[in-house]
């Protein structure tokens, strides 16, 4: 049974923004099967729809990749220029080290980006899969 594209892209939609099946087929008045197999051939699109969605997440929080970085690395300037005043035997000093390792691993958690594919990557990527799913599938018989 052939469904309307927007159907299509409301079922990819939804499930990028990670609703369960069950909710999708509710929703977009389609079967619960329906939307396992539209999802599961566009597997690339809906990998994109959530990158965009957890995109729009960081632009509606109005805090920027840049901001979080320059904002903990500055913390981290001032933790150092403190810790460097500071004699290290003092039982103070140790609790300015562990949160100057904190921050560190704060600043080292931000480096990941979502991933975005253009759409020719997307149907590459999709050509593959679907591929290696022929060279793998059992034959029926």
């Amino acid at each position: 049974m052939a469904i309307e594209r927007d159907t299509e892209r409301r079922i990819l939609e939804l499930r990028a923004q990670g609703k369960s099946y069950a909710t999708i087929a509710s929703e977009t008045g389609v079967a619960k099967q329906t939307a396992i197999d539209v999802c599961k051939r566009s597997k690339e699109e809906v990998a994109t729809l959530q990158a965009l969605d957890i995109d729009e997440l960081h632009e509606a929080q109005k805090v920027t990749y840049r901001e979080r970085i320059t904002a903990l690395s500055s913390l981290m300037k001032k933790i150092r220029e403190e810790i460097d005043k500071r004699d290290l035997s003092k039982v103070s000093t140790g609790k300015l080290i562990e949160l100057y390792i904190k921050q560190a691993s704060a600043l080292k958690d931000e480096i990941v980006e979502p991933s975005f594919k253009s759409t020719e990557e997307q149907e590459r990527d999709r050509q593959e899969r679907e591929y290696l799913e022929r060279l793998t599938a059992t034959p029926e018989g």
